[in-house]
């Protein structure tokens, strides 16, 4: 017969409650910040100065390299196969994907130095991403112009999308002008992303970042310094463009001129003083180079390109040289002399 030791089970408890000690010893200490910042949501000198602490121990002071978040306008091959409103769907799971906080918090822990300075701040890498995308968007939106409005953009995005949600068209039997049109209205989801965003930031947010801007800015990539509309901006709508190019038909700036090939005419040329006077319907025979000499311009027009110049009592009055070639009558001077005339009498 076998007897337990009494120090065996006397030693195996101590032993097991130092284990777990030291087991809750090594564990992680837990973040100083509990919740994700959300782009709506205040900004606090105090995080504004844990993001720049943060940063300012990473190389070159910078963001780690952080996935584009304003997408690209819609390119849909003209081979797809599924409806508009089933495309615009795919791309609105595409962008909505690309503003996710885990998403993008995930490709940030594959940074260890930004790993190891977050576990410094006891910080998650989803308040760092979230804490990020408030600055960021506030950095941006000190980039927007007056005129830029944000309600009337995604008013309008609204309704141009609600159709083509609605739209069960194939767009691989679209012809080529039909498909143009609707991704010229798909760039309206990218506008309507973009708007939502930055209608979300708080002005206490853009206050503050800015007066930080010098600092901050640098930390940032280029498309947090830059407006984001204005890269994808309506300027057909905005500008009122009577109308657009397209590659099958050609651009106005290849458009080449051969003189070989050129129809050369001129159109009634008017004295500089009949601007201020009744226009008498008489062109000017002669054009200088260097200055304009109108001191005939009161001879009927003749050789011009329009039939209508010749006039019935042109013809009438007309006399014929020993050539054969017909010369105009020389109608009576106007009673006002023009600058030129009287330069050439003095």
């Amino acid at each position: 017969m076998r007897f337990a030791s009494p120090f065996s089970t006397s030693l195996l408890l101590p032993a097991l409650l130092l284990a777990a000690c030291m087991a809750c010893g090594c564990g992680e200490e837990a973040p100083e910040y509990s919740e994700v910042r959300r782009i709506d949501e205040d900004l606090n000198p105090d995080e504004l100065q844990t993001f720049i602490r943060i940063v300012n121990q990473l190389p070159d002071h910078r963001l780690p390299d952080w996935p584009l978040l304003f997408q690209a306008p819609p390119q849909w091959k003209a081979s797809r196969t599924l409806s508009i409103g089933e495309l615009l769907q795919e791309e609105q799971g595409q962008l909505d994907q690309k503003w996710d906080v885990s998403t993008l918090a995930a490709q940030l822990k594959q940074n260890r130095q930004l790993h190891r300075v977050l576990h410094r701040e006891r910080m998650t890498a989803e308040q760092f991403t979230g804490l990020t995308l408030s600055i960021g968007m506030a950095l941006c939106a000190n980039t927007l112009r007056e005129e830029q409005d944000l309600k009337l953009l995604i008013s309008r995005g609204e309704i141009v999308l609600g159709e083509l949600r609605r739209d069960t068209r194939t767009f691989s039997t679209l012809d080529e002008e039909t498909r143009f049109h609707v991704l010229q209205e798909a760039v309206w989801l990218c506008r309507l992303q973009r708007a939502n965003q930055l209608n979300l930031v708080p002005i206490e947010n853009i206050q503050l970042v800015n007066s930080q801007r010098e600092v901050i800015s640098p930390m940032f990539p280029e498309e947090f310094n830059h407006n984001p509309l204005d890269a994808i901006a309506d300027v057909l709508g905005s500008k009122g463009l009577p109308f657009e190019e397209l590659p099958s038909s050609g651009f106005d700036d290849q458009i080449t001129w051969n003189p070989e090939l050129a129809v050369v005419g001129h159109n009634r040329v008017l004295p500089a003083d009949s601007l201020l006077q009744p226009d008498t319907g008489q062109p000017a025979d002669q054009v200088r180079s260097g200055g304009t000499d109108f001191s005939r311009a009161s001879e009927a027009a003749v050789g011009t390109n329009s039939p209508s110049s010749a006039r019935p009592e042109d013809a009438a009055g007309a006399s014929r040289t020993p050539a054969g070639e017909r010369q105009p009558v020389v109608a009576p001077r106007p009673a006002t002399a023009s600058l030129t005339s009287r330069s050439r009498s003095s």
